[in-house]
Formats: C-alpha cells, structure tokens, sequence
C-alpha cells in the first residue's frame, strides 16, 4: 500500500463532569458545582491510507486540558482518538485523554454514540468519565466523575478549516482534507 498524507486538525470539546449514578445526572451535578471540562488538542493522523485501512480507525491526541477541581492548562500527552469503530454495542467514536494533575494522573475515557437517528448530535457529544491513572496508564477503580462534553457548534464548523498536511504542498493538504471529510461522510453512513 503506497504512503498516504499525513493529517493534522485542531479539536475541542467541553461540559461538565460531576457526580451522580449516570452520565445526565453527573453532568447536572458537575454544571451546579461549575465544574467545566475543557479540552484542546491537535489531532494527527501520521498516514492517511493507513488509518483508513485499520478498522481502528486510530487518531493521535496532543494538548491541554481545563477542569478547575485539577487545575488549568494541564499537559495531555499520548491521547487517542478512535473514529467510527464498530462494537457489539454500535458504532462508536471513542476518546482515551491522558493528562498530569498536582493530584496525579488522570485519564478521560468516553464515548460518541453514532446510532444513525440524530447525526449531528450524535457526532458533537461525547459521554466521559473521570479515572485516576496507575502503572502504564489503566485507569483506577470507579470514576472520580463522569458527565457529558461537547463540540460546540462553531468549533465543530470551523474544524476543516484548521485542517493541515504538514510538511505538504497546499494542494497536497486540500486533498488530504477532502480524502478524509469523504470517508468521514462514508463513515456516517453505514
């Protein structure tokens, strides 16, 4: 298989994380207490052909984090990012968000249900929970919160125009950017 261009875009989500036996009532709880969850990354995707050939789907994570009960500006490294998998429950998008606190390490794992009845929401909400991280990075015992986070709309809008092939040609870039906004489009599909 030849070498695909790699890929680089700019993502976002926020809401809230809190407590409570679900992830509604955690994020209620969480938007009472204020407890905002934000992330920033840069997604990258090395090799274009071959992402689209591992049925992982897989996207590399890089950036910060934001959620005031850690602390702000909080260094997410080796996060990932799998895009329309399938599992026995459907089709997912799923999230692994590592990240270092003054309280230790936490990661944020979630999900977005793609069940194919309300697309757009369905793409921008992603249902997160909170865990402490040991050893090589399995999270720890129940959830320190969970809760819901979004794409808010003008990030979600804006996301192909932050679009990159690093290292390429602008012509190379664009391409690159409409190969995956179309397997992205065939992806929702299915």
């Amino acid at each position: 298989m030849t070498a695909g261009p790699p890929l680089s875009f700019r993502e976002m989500l926020q809401g809230f994380l809190g407590e409570g036996p679900d992830h509604e009532s955690a994020c209620a709880d969480g938007r009472r207490r204020a407890q905002v969850f934000r992330y920033r990354a840069l997604a990258t995707i090395n090799d274009l052909a071959a992402f689209e050939a591992d049925p992982d789907h897989p996207v590399a994570l890089e950036g910060t984090v934001d959620y005031a009960p850690l602390g702000l500006g909080l260094p997410l490294r080796g996060g990932s990012m799998n895009l329309f998998v399938d599992r026995p429950a459907g089709r997912r998008i799923l999230y692994h968000l590592p990240f270092e606190a003054p309280g230790g390490r936490f990661v944020v794992v979630g999900e977005k249900r793609l069940a194919g009845k309300r697309r757009w929401r369905e793409m921008t909400t992603l249902y997160a929970e909170l865990y402490h991280l040991i050893g090589q990075g399995d999270p720890l015992g129940e959830p320190v919160a969970r809760g819901i986070l979004r794409v808010p709309l003008r990030v979600a809008l804006a996301l192909p125009l932050t679009m990159r092939s690093p290292g390429r040609s602008p012509l190379v870039a664009l391409r690159a950017a409409l190969r995956f906004l179309r397997f992205s489009a065939r992806s929702l599909r299915r």
